[in-house]
């Protein structure tokens, strides 16, 4: 009587009750469903319900982020002013020139006008000197009005060489008064 009291309790029969559930079958079922989920999820960013390995997607889109301004941030970096000047190697022939070694002053000529040259193409300036130092060796060649040009855009690039360029003028313009007065007419 007490089993039929139980039972009608229950409302179960005993014979459900002592059958165990096939849990092996629908544990490979739902392990499978949840690795297909998973699967799924982390393809999307979204964080898994089991091994938690795979981002977030506000975790993920906060990293893109971070990442992303630290690329901006490093690209915008100043790198620092270049070069005033295009120096090359401008120094070491003027050396040369006034030490009177190296180079023949037709080949210094051809030398520093391809570095002219090169420096418009680079949109860069000429040093200081460089159109005074031309125009001596333009002179010594017997160029003297390319020798006058080369010193008045000296004069006019560095205004502070304006005393040195209009004495070297002068200089230049000094034989050609000097002849002009000595002949008698």
């Amino acid at each position: 009587m007490k089993a039929l009291e139980a039972e009608s309790i229950s409302s179960v029969s005993e014979q459900h009750v002592q059958k165990a559930p096939d849990l092996g079958a629908k544990r490979s079922h739902s392990l499978a469903m949840a690795s297909i989920c998973n699967d799924v999820q982390g393809a999307f960013g979204v964080m898994s319900g089991h091994d938690r390995n795979t981002l977030s997607l506000l975790l993920w889109a906060r990293r893109v982020a971070l990442g992303g301004g630290i690329a901006v941030l490093v690209g915008c970096a100043a790198k620092g002013p270049g070069p005033l000047y295009m120096w090359e190697s401008f120094p070491k022939q003027q050396y040369e020139a006034l030490q009177r070694v190296g180079y023949s002053p037709d080949e210094q000529i051809r030398l520093l006008e391809a570095h002219a040259e090169k420096a418009l193409g680079a949109h860069a300036a000429l040093p200081p000197g460089f159109r005074a130092h031309l125009g001596m060796l333009q002179l010594g060649a017997g160029n003297v009005d390319r020798a006058r040009e080369l010193w008045m855009a000296e004069k006019t690039a560095f205004p502070e060489s304006a005393a040195y360029m209009d004495h070297l003028l002068k200089k230049l313009d000094a034989p050609a008064k000097s002849a002009k007065t000595e002949t008698p007419a």
